[in-house]
């Protein structure tokens, strides 16, 4: 057979290498060739991407290479005679690959379209493997030449297609037309790839027959008389678990599948996979036990390793033998035996009917020498690998987590026997406990076993084990089902002693994350630099090499150690996801498990990679930016819980305190404030405990000193836009103090003095909230003689615009927006987000000057950078407002109505602005009652119950002024 496979790819090669001679003629076979491997593509692609640094679209490539890889691998089994035509699979894709990145958009439109060709590829290439020297039936092989040949024409398309478009100008009119090609080629590999599914599975069930139909002569012929033919094995060798819950769904499609409409003479399999402790051999213990008088024998094997399954099955196989092996071939003959007794008739004529089950399997190459089977067999396997699942051939049958209501239901049958009587406050316990432990069915057992066995209610429970899901249930218990929370403890531990060093790597640091969503990011940062950015003086930090080394230097590397752990039940990643999850009582595991040296390193490790991969503010706003930032926010989050459990062996994280202020930055500009402010009274207190014990090695006390200061500022901006009284003064003047004595301390350094006046501008911009505008006049006019830092000059100029027309020198405002103008359109540009507040500011002068049809043209420009840049940002919100008040002033309440509307959708989303919301809201229904609108009622119910709400924060002399020309006052430092 393999002469034939390498025939097949051979002409394919052929007629490909001619395809390209007539299409690519800088593109000679010879250099084709070269690209014969995954490894020698992955090098490509990166020399791609440092090459062209400024395309960043290649990370499908690595998924598709990925991917690409084991179909490649079995090419090369049945290609050996030549193996360049491996080369057939990945130089094409090379060429496409240098192609498509002369462009962002050409890189990013190929990726979509192979994204549909990857759920075509051609995995039935590891049925082959069964055939053996076998001849291919001609249908089948007439099949796999079709199916080359479209797999081979799909690249030659997209290489044909990219050939010459070395100009946006040509690829986009003629991308919609290659874009329906690929469609229809991946639908005819998929059209393609079940017919020669359907040959392959004709072929093996002839191969079946024939096996088959020789076995049964020669046991016909040749009966060992060592043999017993009759046997019986009705006895599992472990009892029922009395407290087994749910789980019927999975009971009837196993039912279903291995016993329903079963015709005469058919073996039956089915694959259970979830992760450790979800309940996998309780539900084949319980399928055992339940359907028991449905077969003649059961056998329960344990297949954790081979030296158990051999005992396992050794122990039933020496039951049909009239002597007892005592080595190891011998035990291995008596199996072969066993294995040949259950395809053997029942002497009796009857069927003989038996289940086995295989209990948590770990390696799929077993399968081999101790699969059984037998024409009236059924066989469960569990196992945390949905690849062995799939291996068995049979059904596969995901186990999940319990849901909220089976938690709920299993905890309560457990230690209740009356839910309905039952507090509120017992329940509330329950879905607490239940929520904590992530709804896993072997953590819930061991609580209500350890709640049942103390007579203890679960209130009672949880006030004396309040952190019992790090503690309690990792730590053994003397009880009757103390089994429980040995079997928690080692259920997945035992695992990381088995893997490979850089899987272990992996999941140790995956275990510090939160479990709920890891990207993978921070696993493939390899910029070194980047890692170190913003990091103060720091290359003394301890093991600092090791803290930015580059732990996956590529995506195959990283992938082989996320299928390992997922192959193992430890981590799970959807597919085309690019996030790791992991279930917390895996991750509590694991971090009992971590030696102290590794925890640091591990702890450290992520804080540098976090720091590279977390945005950075560069002195704008992070707007384009937010989704990256909400993707590492509780990434950020852990990182400080983490450390707060285990500061006594962490040394303080400077440097997370410094990432602390750019993810506080990030909340300030959408809006949740008190998130930020938690965030950031945590970085206080990790550099307040630094510097009093003097622990923070790598770190000069001026650098500490410093990033005190910034999260000084960032809390007074918080306490600023919250507009809470003060507006954050108290917070920059202890800002202040920490940059004052820097400067006294030693030579001053510009960067403290710049740092220090942009402290000035913020203080004076708290007077200037506070209806004090001439502190702020004079400071601003002083930092705009002194300084030349443009972007600050741009700040100061709007501020001291608002400030001048807050002492009614309307003439000076409208001097200083214009002069505002010229700066941050030299600065940033016309279309910026700094020019939206800089129109919002000149049209709230020139309305104050009459100028109203100036005010319009202003406010309109402001309104279309803001929807066009930041289309849920609260400034819009504000600007729709400002524009429905104009509006209103103008008696036009038709456009008035419909701005206050849009107003209010856009404020109420933004948890800091439900105020602002109600005012809108407010304005809106002023407009309706003359209306005499029923609406009208309506709205007021809903203004009336924010208020509710806030009327700590919503001082209702606000209503007769216009609150939201304060709001805009700062301009993002």
């Amino acid at each position: 057979m393999h002469d034939q496979l390498t025939l097949i790819w051979a002409k394919a090669q052929a007629h490909h290498l001619a395809h390209l001679e007539n299409h690519h003629g800088d593109l000679r076979a010879e250099r084709v060739s070269r690209i014969n491997s995954p490894q020698s593509l992955a090098a490509h692609v990166r020399q791609l991407e440092t090459n062209r640094s400024h395309i960043q679209a290649f990370g499908w490539t690595y998924k598709l290479i990925t991917q690409l890889e084991s179909f490649s691998s079995i090419i090369s089994l049945f290609t050996q005679g030549n193996p360049g035509i491996s080369a057939l699979i990945w130089s094409p894709l090379a060429i496409i690959i240098e192609l498509a990145s002369r462009e962002q958009l050409m890189l990013e439109f190929i990726g979509q379209t192979f994204s549909q060709f990857e759920q075509a590829l051609p995995q039935f290439q590891g049925y082959l493997k069964e055939f053996g020297s076998r001849v291919l039936p001609q249908g089948l092989q007439d099949s796999l030449i079709v199916f080359y040949a479209e797999f081979i024409g799909h690249y030659q398309d997209a290489i044909k297609f990219l050939e010459g478009k070395k100009r946006l100008l040509f690829f986009i009119p003629r991308a919609p037309r290659f874009s329906r090609i690929a469609k229809q080629r991946s639908l005819n590999l998929l059209n393609l790839k079940k017919s020669i599914d359907d040959e392959i599975n004709l072929f093996k069930f002839q191969i079946y027959q024939e096996h088959h139909r020789e076995l049964k002569k020669c046991l016909e012929g040749h009966k060992d008389p060592t043999m017993a033919f009759e046997f019986s094995c009705t006895g599992i060798q472990h009892r029922k678990n009395p407290h087994f819950h749910f789980r019927e769904e999975v009971f009837e499609e196993l039912h279903t599948h291995l016993m329903s409409g079963r015709p005469r003479n058919e073996h039956r399999a089915a694959g259970l996979h979830g992760i450790g402790g979800v309940g996998k051999t309780q539900v084949a213990l319980e399928f055992a036990h339940r359907y028991s008088n449905e077969y003649d024998a059961i056998f329960w094997i344990n297949a954790e390793t081979e030296a158990k399954l051999t005992e396992s099955l050794y122990s039933y196989a020496r039951m049909v033998e009239n002597e007892s092996p005592v080595v190891a071939e011998q035990k291995l003959a008596a199996i072969k035996n066993f294995r040949r007794f259950l395809n053997n008739p029942s002497s009796k004529g009857s069927p003989f009917r038996w289940l086995a089950i295989y209990d948590n399997v770990e390696d799929v190459r077993l399968f081999e020498k101790f699969w059984l089977e037998g024409p009236h067999g059924s066989l469960i396997l569990t196992t945390r690998s949905p690849e062995i699942a799939h291996a068995c051939g049979g059904r596969v049958i995901p186990i999940p987590l319990f849901t909220v209501e089976e938690s709920l239901a299993f905890m309560l049958k457990m230690n209740t026997t009356n839910s309905n009587t039952l507090d509120k406050e017992e329940l509330d316990v329950v879905r607490e406990i239940a929520d904590r432990t992530g709804h896993l069915p072997l953590a819930l057992n061991s609580i209500s076993a350890y709640a049942r066995t103390t007579s203890s209610s679960y209130r009672s429970f949880i006030q004396h084990y309040r952190d019992f899901d790090t503690k309690l249930l990792f730590q053994g218990n003397k009880g009757k089902d103390s089994t429980y929370e040995r079997s928690i403890r080692n259920t997945w531990t035992m695992t990381l002693n088995s893997i490979d060093p850089l899987a272990r790597m992996l999941m140790e640091t995956v275990a510090l994350l939160d479990p709920d969503g890891i990207p993978t990011e921070l696993f493939e940062c390899h910029d070194m630099n980047a890692k170190f950015e913003h990091n103060g003086p720091a290359r003394t930090f301890p093991r600092l090499s090791d803290c930015l080394s580059d732990r996956f230097p590529n995506r195959l590397t990283f992938d082989n150690a996320v299928s390992t752990l997922s192959g193992k039940g430890l981590i799970s990643k959807s597919s085309g996801s690019e996030r790791l999850s992991c279930h917390r009582m895996i991750k509590e595991a694991v971090l009992q498990s971590l030696r102290q040296e590794d925890l640091e390193l591990h702890f450290d490790w992520i804080v540098f990679s976090l720091n590279a991969c977390f945005p950075h503010t560069d002195c704008k706003e992070m707007l384009e930016t937010w989704d990256k930032c909400a993707m590492f926010h509780s990434q950020i989050s852990m990182l400080l819980k983490m450390y707060k459990r285990f500061s006594n062996t962490l040394r303080p994280p400077i440097l997370l305190c410094e990432i602390v202020r750019r993810c506080a930055w990030y909340l300030r500009e959408t809006g949740y404030f008190q998130a930020a402010k938690e965030i950031l009274m945590e970085g206080f207190d990790i550099l307040e405990q630094a510097v009093e014990r003097r622990n923070h090695p790598g770190y000069f006390p001026q650098y500490m000193s410093r990033l005190t200061a910034e999260l000084y500022s960032t809390y007074g901006s918080l306490e600023y836009e919250e507009n809470l009284p003060g507006y954050g003064r108290a917070w920059f003047q202890k800002a202040e103090q920490h940059r004052m004595k820097l400067i006294e301390a030693e030579a001053p350094k510009f960067f403290d003095i710049q740092s220090m006046a942009l402290v000035d501008g913020d203080i004076s911009l708290t007077y200037l909230a506070d209806g004090l505008p001439d502190p702020s006049v004079e400071t601003y006019n002083m930092l705009l003689d002194t300084f030349d830092n443009q972007h600050l000059r741009c700040t100061w100029a709007a501020n001291l615009s608002i400030a001048l027309r807050a002492k009614g020198n309307l003439d000076g405002s409208l001097s200083w927006c214009r002069k505002s103008s010229e700066w941050v359109t030299e600065r940033h540009g016309e279309r910026s987000l700094e020019m939206a507040i800089v129109y919002f500011n000149t049209a709230c002068t020139l309305l104050l000057m009459n100028r109203g049809d100036e005010a319009m043209a202003a406010l309109e420009n402001s309104l279309r950078i803001r929807q066009e840049k930041s289309p849920m940002h609260r400034y819009l919100g504000f600007t729709q407002h400002k524009i429905g008040e104009v509006m209103k002033s103008r008696e036009d309440f038709e456009r008035a109505e419909l701005f206050f509307r849009t107003a209010a959708k856009v404020l109420e989303k933004c948890e800091s602005c439900q105020g602002a919301a109600a005012r809108s809201k407010y304005s809106l229904l002023t407009i309706l009652k003359g209306k005499d609108s029923h609406e009208a009622d309506s709205l007021a119910g809903e203004i009336s119950v924010i208020l509710q709400g806030f009327m700590d924060t919503v001082d209702r002399n606000l209503w007769s002024e216009d609150y939201f020309d304060k709001f805009v006052l700062y301009c993002h430092r």
